[in-house]
């Protein structure tokens, strides 16, 4: 018994031993020292337009920036087109239930379920048609030199050009159009 616990004693003092030699003996300040923060970049993101729906119909397209937009928006067969060739179109709100195509550049929703329309074609040189629809609209250029139509709508349509060199064609109905 006097052997075991002289062995246990023995073995407790080495282990002791061990566990504080292989801790470094650094000091608080070198400890912190030692650890440099990095940052890291993201990759590149791609963010999709907007059409957001709420429950009362109100439509909004938001474009995204940095981006020469070119929307095009008809009526047909009882559903909305809104067509864009820059980029998808992410369809969100509590009224978009029955529109397809979100995520890609041709989204179609119902007439019954949007009540109006304003677009927001945001900065750069964008371009934004509206072939027909059955609602009141609102396209708003931003800063950029734009290009807006509304020509061949027979609803009245507000095209608001903002800043720069913009481009506006009115259609039939009684349209309001204002540049910067």
């Amino acid at each position: 018994m006097l052997r075991l616990s002289r062995w246990l004693r023995s073995f407790q003092r080495h282990i002791r031993q061990d566990s504080t030699s292989a801790r470094p003996k650094h000091s608080r300040a070198e400890q912190r020292a030692r650890h440099v923060p990095n940052l890291e970049s993201l990759e590149e993101r791609t963010l999709l337009s907007t059409l957001n729906i709420d429950a009362a119909g109100a439509t909004t397209y938001s474009a995204t920036a940095t981006l020469a937009n070119d929307l095009t928006i008809s009526l047909l067969a009882g559903n909305y087109v809104f067509e864009e060739d820059s980029e998808s179109i992410n369809v969100i709100g509590a009224g978009s239930g029955a529109c397809t195509g979100s995520g890609t550049g041709i989204v179609t929703c119902p007439d019954s379920s949007i009540s109006s329309i304003s677009v927001d074609a945001g900065d750069m040189n964008d371009k934004v048609t509206i072939q027909s629809l059955d609602d009141p609209a609102t396209v708003m250029g931003g800063t950029g030199d734009d290009t807006l139509d509304a020509g061949t709508a027979a609803t009245a349509v507000t095209l608001n050009g903002d800043g720069d060199n913009d481009s506006m064609t009115g259609g039939g109905a009684n349209d309001r159009m204002s540049g910067g």
